[in-house]
């Protein structure tokens, strides 16, 4: 049995026309007689043609590939690449994907540039990144920006780099959270943070910080997770030195969920001695005991809204387009480890 991929050239012998005209009929393009156009599709249905997207790509400069960077312990980014997914299958483009683990340091760094190289010498036409590096500037990015390939990136903000984003809003979420906890009648707070390193737990960190200062009856202990992975110990010893902490913000799920672990084996309940409030909205969530409330940042319409900004972007001179700052509103999510006093 014969499996080799006949080629467009064949086809158009067959029905004894041009190369030219059997691309027309195929791809829809262009000016074909109805019949003329019906009997190569014929042809190529019965030999199973598939066109060549490579060929394609070197002959118009677009190769309908999109490339998406992002963390390799990919958790929430799941549904934000589901987002990306579903709205580009629609307009017919593909995912060249690629994972950095994130927390190495210069090395994640150094990884993630390797990967926007190897991107623009597989030709996408696009690129949507969630950055390892807060302070890039579009130095960072000139080879990118250079060859002329859109970038859109997604839940950190480079402030010095010339390019669309997708996010949420992370200080006034902090505040945000501040408010709600204080509502529930709370006033003295345990705040896992992840230090000045990353954007995203820096401002949730210091809207809350925001709030809390200006009212005179609240006090906030804070512990900076700088590593990025939750400590026991930080957190008993914190507990113990102020005993009278009632509710708990922290900046991530995961905090919150070693959070949970900590309080539950010091003896203590959820939410009747301690509530605790999470960010994310994390698949163990609502699986933990009690459910978690935390913060929906509703990753799948981020995921949306990053792909149709980046194919604007292709489809249009960057210089008739203002960079945009798309910000998604992040909402809490009230289950059952919030108690009110």
């Amino acid at each position: 049995m014969n499996n080799r991929q006949i080629s467009l050239k064949a086809i158009a012998q067959e029905a004894g026309i041009s190369i030219m005209t059997a691309s027309r009929a195929l791809n829809g393009t262009g000016h074909v007689a109805k019949d003329t156009a019906e009997r190569i599709r014929q042809i190529a249905n019965r030999h199973k043609y598939r066109p060549n997207l490579l060929i394609r790509g070197v002959q118009t400069g677009c190769t309908m590939n999109i490339g998406v960077i992002f963390p390799a312990d990919i958790g929430f980014y799941t549904e934000v690449l589901a987002g990306i997914h579903d709205t580009l299958l629609k307009h017919e483009y593909s995912i060249q994907l690629s994972l950095i683990k994130q927390h190495l340091g210069e090395l994640a760094i150094r990884q993630e540039h390797q990967q926007l190289l190897r991107l623009l010498d597989l030709r996408v036409d696009g690129i949507i990144l969630r950055p390892v590096n807060d302070d890039a500037s579009d130095i960072y990015f000139k080879e990118v920006f250079e060859r002329g390939v859109p970038l859109v990136t997604i839940d950190r903000n480079l402030e010095k780099v010339h390019c669309d984003f997708v996010g949420s809003n992370d200080f006034e979420a902090g505040q945000q959270a501040a408010t709600f906890l204080m509502s529930k009648g709370h006033r003295k707070f345990l705040l896992v943070a992840s230090g000045d390193i990353v954007s995203t737990g820096r401002d949730r960190r210091d809207g809350f910080l925001s709030i809390a200062s200006k009212t005179k009856d609240v006090e906030v202990s804070v512990i900076n997770e700088t590593d990025f992975e939750y400590h026991d110990d930080d957190v008993l010893a914190a507990l113990k030195n102020n005993p009278e902490i009632t509710a708990a913000f922290c900046v991530k799920d995961s905090f919150a969920a070693g959070l949970y672990n900590t309080v539950l084996k010091s003896g203590f309940k959820i939410p009747k001695d301690i509530s605790i409030l999470g960010f994310g909205n994390l698949d163990m969530g609502p699986y933990l005991n009690p459910p978690l409330s935390t913060f929906d940042q509703h990753p799948v319409e981020l995921g949306n809204v990053a792909a149709k900004l980046l194919l604007k972007r292709i489809q249009h001179s960057p210089a008739k387009l203002r960079w945009q700052n798309k910000i998604i509103p992040a909402d809490i999510l009230n289950r059952q480890s919030i108690a009110t006093l």
